[in-house]
């Protein structure tokens, strides 16, 4: 669990992370979040948006990915 400051930390720098290894254990950190529902669908999608065209590594970006299309299916309402 994230403090408030490090989550929102973390959803405005995920992209800017240097190494591959930690874009990816942020990614799975925010995802955890994400289901205790401190981070909102419509936070994820803002810092995905972001992060996917700048991702580098195949495997952060399948995840990144695959978590945004679960969100955008099972989680925004109809007017997000």
């Amino acid at each position: 669990m994230l403090d408030d400051a490090s989550r929102a930390a973390l959803l405005a720098t995920l992209p800017d992370l240097p190494d591959a290894v930690t874009r990816g254990a942020a990614i799975v950190t925010l995802a955890e979040e994400l289901v205790e529902r401190r981070v909102t669908p419509a936070q994820w999608m803002a810092m995905a948006l972001v992060a996917m065209p700048r991702e580098r590594d195949e495997q952060v970006l399948q995840r990144l990915a695959s978590t945004t299309v679960s969100v955008f299916w099972r989680r925004l309402s109809p007017v997000e």
